[in-house]
């Protein structure tokens, strides 16, 4: 390993102090869908991983940064920073009704991201066909600082949304309107405390029913419920009190 990082370290300084290398620069984005890789190990067995495995999927992710690109003839030098988000997800799963959650909920899918910044040493190896047209191969390796580790669980609620929607369908002569908790991520005046109306309070003819309750259908729970914050929306929206 300290061969190799020698040979990248030795490339970075020789490339760049070529007089005949030319040098490329630009930006690399890479979307992509990410899994975790399992490895055995002592303490569990090959079933236990092919369980957990089918527990799991990917999720979207995505890297992105500058790079700068050294050539010289038909053998290159490749560096950069680069940010790259990962991780993966849960299935939708029941909830465990030993764990606290919240009241209603049913199924739950938790998902995992991790933050990196990379810096990456490749070569590269160019083929020309023509002037317009050519391939290259790279080889190489990347310096990856894990920045952070993040957790988030969405709650999925099955019997309160079904409440919710019977209530609409059931009584065509209410109007209905529906407001939704914010993230309440922080005491910034920018942050998003409290509550939103997303569907104002007005008379509903049938397709406006419908689709109130299509919205309601699907709702996940994927916020704080910031409650006194909210009910003084409700409120204000209510009441008016500034006309």
């Amino acid at each position: 390993m300290q061969k190799i990082l020698g040979l990248a370290l030795l490339l970075a300084i020789v490339f760049p102090a070529t007089a005949q290398s030319s040098l490329q620069w630009g930006v690399e984005l890479f979307p992509n869908l990410s899994f975790r890789r399992l490895l055995p190990r002592n303490d569990i067995n090959r079933d236990q991983i092919d369980a957990v495995d089918d527990m799991e999927q990917g999720k979207f992710s995505y890297s992105a940064g500058l790079i700068a690109t050294w050539r010289k003839d038909k053998l290159g030098f490749k560096t950069g920073l680069t940010f790259v988000e990962s991780g993966y997800q849960t299935k939708r799963t029941e909830v465990d009704l030993r764990d606290e959650v919240p009241p209603g909920a049913e199924d739950e899918r938790t998902a995992y991201q991790s933050l990196f910044v990379e810096v990456p040493a490749e070569m590269l190896f160019f083929q020309n066909f023509d002037r317009k047209n050519q391939m290259y191969f790279s080889m190489g390796l990347t310096a990856a600082f894990n920045v952070d580790n993040r957790e988030r669980v969405t709650y999925y609620f099955g019997d309160t949304q079904d409440v919710v929607t019977e209530l609409i369908a059931n009584n065509p002569q209410v109007d209905f309107g529906l407001m939704l908790f914010n993230q309440n991520n922080g005491n910034d005046y920018y942050d998003e405390n409290g509550g939103r109306v997303v569907r104002h309070l007005t008379r509903l003819e049938q397709s406006e029913r419908d689709s109130l309750a299509n919205l309601v259908d699907n709702l996940s729970a994927e916020t704080w419920t910031p409650l006194c914050e909210t009910f003084y929306e409700a409120y204000r929206y209510i009441a008016r009190p500034d006309n």
